[in-house]
């Protein structure tokens, strides 16, 4: 396994707005929202823009990012490196991180990381004293390509690559399960490559319940995600409606027996 020394798991919340390809909150801009570093690169760029009137002080980590048991779970590693990892970005001002493979990954795999970029309150505003200082926080899903693994930026839509075989794509089954008397919305991905939801409903006979107009998150290669959903039908499901990755338009995907 990549991860030879597991250090305690963290939980990251995140406070997002995806806005035409950046990340977008208060006054910081951040760009690419999906970058990804193949087997024949050794690094990325991130750009990090500032829109506001005072310098912005900007932490920014990779974590190795995992899923088990249907959770996420995020890990310290050092197969990514971030240089700088700490940049002050002046008014109208923007700066480039680079995200730099540091040793190669296994052949044919994809592995996953999330770069967390955090707001450090300024010194003056932490001595102020009064309430609480809010610090934004930004969480930024990076994946990293072995040598043989071919993987299409529009995965899941692209008709043509997935009938000639040239693209490795997400697998995906679902079921619905219950945990201490909740109904869960579980997805598992056997192929090679995540699979991002977004625009997600369950269809129950004519009728639909509705999970999400927007992103519901991530099923990793070789994972499985659950998330608590409502149901608004006593139907049975039947399949589950929703876009994968770049799809422009959203797919059925029928209940897993197994």
């Amino acid at each position: 396994m990549w991860y030879q020394q597991r250090r305690r798991q963290q939980v990251i919340c995140s406070l997002l707005l995806v806005v035409a390809g950046t990340v977008q909150a208060s006054k910081v801009l951040i760009w690419p929202i999906d970058p990804t570093i193949t087997n024949d690169q050794k690094a990325t760029t991130l750009w990090i823009e500032n829109h506001g009137t005072e310098p912005v002080l900007m932490q920014v980590r990779a974590l190795g990012w995992l899923q088990a048991d249907g959770n996420e779970g995020y890990q310290e590693q050092q197969h990514v490196i971030v240089s700088p990892p700490l940049v002050q970005v002046e008014p109208g001002k923007k700066q480039l991180v680079r995200l730099i493979k540091n040793t190669e990954p296994p052949a044919a795999q994809e592995t996953a990381y999330r770069i967390l970029v955090d707001e450090i309150p300024a010194p003056t505003e932490q001595a102020n004293g009064a309430g609480i200082q809010f610090q934004m926080r930004y969480s930024i899903p990076l994946f990293v390509y072995g040598h043989g693994l071919n993987h299409s930026p529009n995965a899941a839509g692209n008709d043509q690559a997935q009938k000639a075989g040239s693209f490795n794509q997400p697998h995906l089954s679902w079921q619905l399960v219950q945990q201490q008397g909740k109904n869960l919305l579980q997805v598992t991905n056997h192929g090679k490559i995540h699979a991002r939801l977004s625009d997600v409903r369950i269809q129950q006979g004519a009728k639909e319940t509705k999970i999400t107009d927007g992103l519901l998150g991530y099923v990793l290669a070789n994972s499985t995600r659950r998330w608590p959903i409502e149901m608004t039908s006593s139907s049975p499901a039947s399949a589950l409606v929703m876009k994968v990755n770049e799809d422009r338009e959203a797919k059925p995907y029928p209940l897993s027996t197994q």
